[in-house]
């Protein structure tokens, strides 16, 4: 059921539980009715009771005659009223002693009332009975309506008479339908009032949720397992209601939701992009430093090569200085004897030429360092692979070449000589 289903049961349950009590009131008071009826038939019939004992004590004692007070007794009776209601009289043999409506001494054993009850055998029975009950008797009115009557008989053992008298009850029907009546009004109008109200409430409840609160709950549940795909029904120009604030807030979600999906890809790509240059950056990162390695190592072969040239130097240089230093005594000699060997000034020449190739060996042997050095820088690898010892045979051969060139020097004068 939905929310307005069960909001108007419950004003009908309202409704149903005003009638319950409406009915409950008025059986309540017919029953204090029937109370109040009884009671006041059972006083009735006990003050008659209390007045032909009176009677049949006073004949008992002489002042009056049997008959003669039953007279009496009879003329008192007939003044005894209860609301149109009268006393009436039977002996056990169920003959009338006295009725103000029926001839005295018929014999009533057989009468029956329109249910077929015989009524009057009923009574004796009633009071030969313990129990203090009542008789219900039915009879047809002179307008041809039926009327229910409640008989209540006391006994009179003095006389043998049956007291009886009966009092209407239709009147207490037609005093509980008036009531019911009445109270129904009541409640008719306090029901109405209610209902308004009620009514009034829940449309204004209805129109706060929007529509049936499962839908509501149906909604919220949805978007706590994440679908946020389903619209909900809103009606239009709705925008103050639960239902229209759940939908505004899934909108909202499902719009952000997008959002972050789109900002998501866009980050995915970018990390993807970041991911292959980072790939291709370490992939030339190594291809340089294996370059590097490369280069290192070709720049140590080339250290070694250019510190064996420097030792080559410095061992020419040694020889040349050796060289200098024997010109220089030859010269210091020559100085000695520059006056007595005149003759030997073309050899003084010739060592001045010797010096000089010594020079132009230590020059060309310098040229030849710088030209190894050159040849290692555009040999690289080639270097590398020619090794140390065969650079180093390559300038121990210059050098004994650059050692041995003195030997071709012209030979001094003869007269130098001897």
């Amino acid at each position: 059921m939905t929310m307005r289903q069960k909001l108007w049961i419950t004003v009908g349950l309202m409704w149903l539980g005003m009638l319950i009590l409406v009915g409950w009131m008025a059986l309540e008071k017919r029953e204090t009715l029937m109370a109040e009826r009884v009671n006041s038939l059972k006083s009735f019939v006990g003050s008659a009771q209390t007045l032909v004992e009176r009677y049949a004590e006073r004949a008992a004692n002489g002042e009056f005659s049997t008959e003669a007070a039953q007279n009496f007794a009879r003329r008192n009776l007939s003044a005894l009223d209860l609301d149109g209601s009268y006393i009436y009289a039977f002996d056990s043999n169920i003959h009338l002693v006295y009725h103000p409506k029926r001839e005295i001494g018929s014999d009533m054993s057989d009468f029956r009332d329109d249910n077929g009850v015989y009524f009057y055998r009923e009574l004796k029975a009633l009071a030969d009975s313990p129990d203090d009950g009542t008789l219900e008797y039915t009879s047809t009115n002179a307008d041809g309506e039926d009327v229910s009557r409640l008989n209540y008989v006391r006994y009179v053992p003095e006389w043998d008479w049956y007291l009886a008298a009966n009092v209407y009850i239709s009147d207490i029907q037609q005093t509980f339908w008036a009531g019911v009546l009445k109270m129904s009004l009541i409640a008719g109008v306090i029901g109405a009032i209610i209902t308004l109200i009620m009514g009034w409430v829940i449309r204004n409840v209805l129109g706060d949720l929007g529509g049936d609160p499962r839908q509501a709950r149906d909604a919220v549940k949805d978007i706590a397992q994440g679908d946020l795909t389903t619209p909900l029904n809103v009606r239009s120009g709705d925008d103050r209601s639960l239902l229209a604030a759940i939908e505004g807030m899934r909108a909202h979600l499902a719009a952000s939701m997008t959002d972050i999906r789109h900002a998501s890809t866009t980050i995915t790509v970018g990390v993807g992009q970041i991911h292959n240059g980072n790939q291709d950056l370490a992939a030339r990162t190594e291809q340089q430093a294996a370059s590097i390695g490369e280069t290192a190592s070709s720049m140590e072969e080339l250290t070694q090569t250019v510190r064996q040239n420097a030792d080559n130097a410095r061992q020419a240089s040694g020889l040349a200085g050796e060289a200098r230093t024997t010109a220089t005594e030859g010269g210091e000699m020559m100085d000695q004897v520059v006056s007595t060997m005149q003759g030997i000034t073309d050899s003084s020449r010739q060592v001045t030429e010797i010096v000089g190739v010594i020079d132009s060996i230590a020059f060309q042997t310098n040229i030849l360092a710088l030209n190894a050095s050159v040849e290692a820088a555009r040999a690289g690898e080639q270097g590398r692979r020619a090794g140390p010892a065969s650079r180093a045979g390559v300038s121990r051969s210059s050098l004994t070449k650059c050692a041995r060139w003195p030997a071709a020097a012209p030979t001094p004068p003869a007269r130098f000589a001897s």
